[in-house]
């Protein structure tokens, strides 16, 4: 371990403390617990970097893990990271709780920087841990990077040293408010969402913000508790408020209940959503008929034949869908794309920082990861703005036939522009 994780090893032990947290000895056989094709087994001096994420098999989020796998075997393959190969090391914040806690999640990071001497960090992937962590992070005068597959800008606010490959809340926002208006011809919208999660309530409240200044009216907005799977309640709002879309901002398996449940009732507007419907394996599982989602709509980032990737080499993005569909038999989601960028942006902010025998430093690898231009993996940034939020396309997408397809593209204005000088 160097001397400045050694340095910092009291402040993050105390806050640990305060925070009543155990800290977890390492998972040894959690590899092993997550289906096929782990990374291929590293040999001599290696660059270590942690991942963060939820370890439940049946937990929508493995994706994530999935696709760093994917990017670490190319690295490692191309002759790793300063002349060295990369060992990931993979921690589970879920544990027995239902939903990954900011002590787990907390717990976790300080087990990888700490007792594992991690140069970096990949995950969290909830909004709602990754800010938890960063706080954690800057109270204990920390700075090891961190990249989770978050999508709150708050992530970025909280710590100094990350930032985001996803596209943003605010970004999904403006996308799903403009379309349900222009596109959908929404005059009124209901809001459900997951209570007490950060990615939920930012969406919720930015889609209102800029519906209503749009002329919209949200005739409700609601939120249920993460393990609820009887939503009458909700639906009886919705039937009441009659709206003409209504916006789910939270995750599978509410999401596919919610649509089922509020059909059966008769509820007839159109379902919109953002990127936490795009956890394919576990969106189109929870249900024995898809049919009922027909119709609804949702913003991502990522998909296999995503048409702003430019052509030409390198051709990542098709090789990196077709690696993924074959070794896991699923096609690639957002949260796979996700786990793969992240994983690849950090390896080339590394190696930059480390370029010409200097030390790769968390402000030197924060600094080349800040000034990474045209980036080409599972999606395309662009570059990341002036607060380290990847400038990127956003994907419409519907549902049809139990599946989900290309409805529309955006494309940001803001790609090729130079983000502003920092003071």
């Amino acid at each position: 371990m160097n001397a400045k994780k050694t340095a910092k090893t009291g402040a993050i032990a105390a806050l640990a403390a305060a925070l009543g947290i155990f800290i977890a000895a390492g998972c040894d056989t959690l590899l092993d617990a997550i289906d096929p094709e782990p990374p291929k087994p590293v040999q001599g001096e290696t660059i270590k970097i942690g991942l963060i994420f939820p370890a439940d098999p049946s937990y929508p989020a493995r994706a994530f893990l999935q696709g760093a796998w994917i990017a670490l075997n190319e690295i490692n393959d191309s002759g790793g990271i300063l002349g060295k190969q990369v060992e990931l090391i993979v921690r589970d914040n879920l544990g027995t709780d239902p939903y990954p806690t900011a002590a787990s999640t907390i717990d976790t990071a300080r087990d990888l920087i700490i007792n594992e001497g991690v140069t970096a960090i990949v995950g969290p992937v909830f909004s709602t841990n990754s800010i938890a962590l960063g706080q954690a992070l800057t109270q204990a005068g920390e700075t090891t990077p961190f990249i989770p597959a978050s999508t709150s800008p708050i992530v970025t606010q909280s710590y100094t040293h990350t930032a985001l490959v996803s596209a943003n809340i605010p970004l999904h926002s403006t996308i799903l408010s403009d379309f349900a208006r222009s596109g959908l011809k929404a005059d009124t919208a209901a809001i459900l969402a997951q209570e007490e999660d950060a990615y939920s309530q930012l969406l919720t409240s930015t889609f209102m913000e800029l519906f209503e200044a749009d002329g919209g009216t949200v005739v409700s907005a609601e939120t249920y508790a993460v393990e609820t799977v009887d939503f009458s309640a909700n639906v009886e709002t919705l039937l009441a408020g009659g709206s003409d879309v209504c916006f789910l901002t939270s995750f599978p398996p509410a999401v596919p209940l919610i649509i089922d449940q509020a059909r059966a009732a008769g509820y007839e507007g159109v379902f919109i959503g953002a990127n936490g419907w795009d956890v394919q394996a576990a969106f189109y599982s929870v249900l024995d008929d898809n049919s009922v989602l027909d119709g609804s709509y949702f913003t991502t980032d990522f998909s296999p034949d995503n048409p702003f990737i430019s052509p030409g080499p390198p051709a990542v993005p098709p090789q990196f869908a077709a690696v993924y569909e074959a070794s896991y038999g699923v096609p690639a989601d957002s949260l796979a794309g996700n786990g793969f960028d992240a994983m690849s942006v950090l390896a080339q902010a590394i190696q930059t920082a480390g370029a010409n025998g200097a030390e790769p430093t968390d402000d030197a690898i924060l600094q080349a990861l800040t000034a990474i231009r045209g980036y080409r993996g599972a999606t395309e940034i662009s570059h990341f703005d002036e607060n380290r939020l990847a400038v990127k396309d956003l994907i419409i997408m519907r549902i049809q036939d139990g599946a989900s397809a290309i409805h529309d593209l955006w494309d940001n204005p803001l790609k090729g522009s130079d983000p502003p000088a920092s003071d």
